[in-house]
């Protein structure tokens, strides 16, 4: 092992720089082979699918929103308008 790649830890434990760990992460980086197309393929289902769970999301917001004030308007107008009705 030489030394530049590594640093002492307690207890005697060698690990890697920081510089070597870069180094090594670069070189996979530039090797690994592409994700296969089931991984792909996946990714876009899944992308999708939380698409979807978002779009859902705001759409219940919105008439949970939209329920709230429409139910505090009719309050307030049945109230004669005073001040202070709460829903």
């Amino acid at each position: 092992m030489q030394r530049d790649f590594f640093q002492e830890k307690m207890k005697g434990v060698l690990i890697m720089s920081k510089q070597m760990l870069e180094k090594l992460y670069g070189e996979y980086r530039e090797k690994r082979a592409m994700a296969s197309d089931d991984v792909r393929r996946t990714y876009d289902e899944m992308h999708d699918a939380f698409q979807n769970y978002l779009d859902a999301v705001c759409e219940d917001e919105f008439r949970n929103a939209f329920m709230f004030g429409y139910a505090y308007g009719l309050k307030a107008a049945q109230a004669g308008m005073k001040e202070g009705v709460c829903a």
